[in-house]
């Protein structure tokens, strides 16, 4: 019976932490996604409901009008488009569905966790509860595609888990276990084949014979029919790695794409010290009881540990590989010191909701003008959507803007939109109308839209490293639209944007 309870209140607050941000989302009635790559996903999602069975191999919306071919897949599409369908809105379903695919992720720790100690069970739950990292990935207001691949790989390890008992494991979690590999495979080509990787290595390893069974000729089949399915529907191609200055510049600004460090304040707080320490505990239990599974999860997070510290981005895959290894510290070491220890290690991550639930009163300004501009930027959106055309904007409006208009944008969020991105970031700068005009001439764009010009031209800057003159046409735009080339005709201003039509040649 305490373990239904359990479930319950994890469930209760599984929930409560992913809603944390619902009034910075859901603002007078209308929602507002919580980065530039959900509004891609919604976009993708609007057309799919529009033509069901529909496969989304080309973008039209950003790099507009050639397009990128993305590595976006279709289950997250067809994912929040069924959930659409069912209740009838398409921004609730958006918004919800990585919530939950949190709560569907907490069932699958509750029941792998139910073989272990109460108290383990507890803070295997306690700990995907709270930890902001896993956490952002799965918030209200943010369907991307991590939080698919939070669910997918939480099931995949879970029955990983069992596949390595000596006993042969039962039917369904063979099964279980191709799928949730084959669909993480399929939603991304990039993680999950990393850590597949790493989980068949370090198996063959340490329990070479529990690699080579029916059960895993079995899953591998699957996995392999659930691949086969994928490439006939996605039509897969195998594009080159982006790479150059222009790449270099811009991975930068993305907060995912940009190292986290050893042992930064946001390292610490995603998870608690006691789990920076963790790797050390399981090589002592490794070293002294000759654990087997020691060795292999502690080395799955000891990787993803390394990997997290290149790439912010893989925080969400450390957290889940933390969470499959902390079983094997408190089952081992079953002392009273031990449990202190475990939740005096939660500081950190104390002190990151105490700056969440309670920002500054400079943070609470900053939110209040974010939400302000894309209030404006969504009226702005109207005589685009009446008339049509491609938009130019800066990269990390075109995506709301694309969602909200239906319209095409040169620039994106995309590293496949980066020629886009250029060739918004050289318009900006621009001393020369004329240069500006062959730019719009050659997108085929109708709409232009001016923002607050010293971050558009610091991030112009950053993206092509040229310096920003005195003259660019963004502040021509944005202060002086009386003096905007005569290619272009003020349609529409607010506090914090200008519209811009270009006028049609004669």
């Amino acid at each position: 019976m305490k373990r239904w309870l359990l479930l319950l209140f994890a469930l209760l607050l599984i929930a409560a932490t992913r809603l944390w941000n619902a009034p910075q989302v859901l603002v007078e009635h209308q929602f507002y996604f919580v980065d530039a790559d959900c509004y891609s996903r919604m976009t993708r999602v609007v057309q799919v409901v529009a033509h069901p069975g529909l496969i989304l191999r080309h973008h039209d919306f950003e790099n507009w009008p050639i397009g990128t071919t993305p590595h976006t897949s279709a289950p997250l599409d067809y994912l929040i488009s069924s959930l659409t369908w069912a209740i009838g809105q398409i921004d609730l379903a958006g918004a919800i569905t990585p919530v939950l695919l949190a709560l569907a992720s907490g069932i699958v720790l509750w029941k792998w966790a139910g073989q272990f100690r109460f108290f383990t069970q507890v803070a295997v739950l306690f700990l995907f509860a709270v930890s902001p990292i896993l956490v952002h990935g799965t918030v209200f207001g943010r369907p991307d595609h991590q939080a698919l691949l939070i669910f997918l790989l939480i099931t995949a390890f879970a029955t990983e888990w069992e596949l390595q008992k000596p006993a042969p494991p039962a039917r369904h979690i063979v099964l279980l276990n191709g799928l949730a590999w084959g669909l993480a495979l399929w939603t991304s080509l990039f993680e999950p084949a990393i850590l597949l990787g790493a989980t068949i290595l370090l198996g063959i390893a340490v329990q070479r014979r529990v690699w080579v069974n029916r059960s895993r000729a079995f899953s591998a089949l699957i996995l392999g029919l659930v691949l086969l399915l994928a490439l006939a529907i996605e039509h897969w191609h195998i594009g080159p790695l982006p790479t150059g200055p222009l790449f270099e510049r811009w991975s930068k600004s993305i907060g995912e794409l940009t190292p986290s460090g050893w042992f930064s304040a946001t390292y610490l707080g995603w998870f608690s010290l006691a789990v920076v320490l963790l790797p050390l505990a399981l090589g002592w239990i490794a070293l002294r009881g000759k654990l087997p599974a020691a060795y292999h999860w502690g080395g799955l997070a000891l990787l993803t540990w390394v990997l997290a510290a290149g790439a912010a981005r893989w925080g969400y895959f450390m957290g889940i590989a933390v969470l499959f290894c902390l079983p094997i510290v408190l089952e081992k070491w079953a002392r009273w010191w031990v449990s202190i220890l475990f939740f005096l290690g939660f500081w950190p991550v104390a002190a990151e909701w105490d700056s969440r639930l309670w920002p500054t009163n400079e943070e609470r300004a900053q939110r209040a003008e974010q939400i302000e501009d894309y209030r404006e930027l969504r009226q702005l959106c109207e005589p685009i959507r009446k008339l049509g055309g491609g938009v130019l904007a800066p990269w990390w409006l075109s995506p709301p803007i694309a969602y909200w208009s239906g319209a095409n944008c040169v620039a994106g969020s995309s590293h496949q939109s980066l020629p886009g991105n250029e060739a918004a970031a050289n318009f900006y700068l621009s001393r020369f109308p004329e240069k500006a005009h062959a730019i719009l001439t050659e997108r085929r764009v109708r709409w232009v839209i001016a923002y607050e010009p010293d971050r558009v031209l610091s991030t112009a800057s950053s993206l092509t490293g040229v310096p920003a003159a005195n003259n660019a046409l963004a502040i021509t735009l944005y202060d002086t639209p009386s003096r905007a080339p005569a290619y272009l005709q003020l349609e529409k201003e607010t506090q914090f944007f200008r519209l811009y039509r270009v006028k049609e040649e004669n």
